[in-house]
């Protein structure tokens, strides 16, 4: 799994910029679909969320998404470098 991180950092991570994979600002389900869509495999949430917030590259917005009656998810969107 951790070779899957390090390959997400320097390969698909750019390209997820460059292509505009991902709106401006997404949930970390958003980010997830689109991973395992790349991937071609089902991952855990809570191990999926852990990661992607040690790789240091998502911004946590102070804004939540609204619109659904369950609790609603923390928005992000990626470092700017």
């Amino acid at each position: 799994m951790a070779a899957v991180h390090a390959a997400f950092k320097t390969a698909f991570y750019p390209l997820v910029r460059r292509m505009h994979l991902m709106p401006e600002i997404f949930t970390m389900n958003d980010l997830q679909v689109l991973y395992e869509t790349l991937l071609g495999e089902k991952l855990l949430r809570t191990s999926f969320q852990r990661k992607m917030l040690n790789l240091e590259i998502l911004e946590h917005i102070d804004k939540k998404f609204t619109g659904a009656a369950n609790k609603a998810p923390y928005l992000y969107k990626f470092v700017r470098k």
